[in-house]
């Protein structure tokens, strides 16, 4: 599997690039990915509408993380506040 990883500062387009990239044959645009612990904590619903633990696709993720012996969402999260500055000051 050969894996782009698109990333950009606000407002550079990398969201736009994602969204095309992502209408191809043979591509897979995980979008704003460090958003998925949040989304999962929160019990967010996933783009299908399904909630982001039983989606099918996000649900095998967090499954296989989860049965590495990986970091839980909870943990997950904190760890991504702790790290990263807030956006807006």
């Amino acid at each position: 599997m050969k894996v782009l990883y698109v990333i950009g500062s606000s407002r550079c387009g990398s969201t736009v690039l994602g969204n095309v990239l992502g209408e191809l044959p043979g591509f897979f645009a995980a979008g704003e990915i460090r958003f998925l612990w949040e989304r999962t904590v929160q019990g967010r619903l996933c783009g299908c509408r399904s909630p982001v633990e039983t989606c099918e696709i996000w649900g095998k993720v967090l499954s296989a993380v989860r049965g590495s012996g990986g970091p839980t969402p909870e943990e997950m999260l904190a760890a991504d506040r702790a790290a990263l500055r807030p956006h807006h000051l």
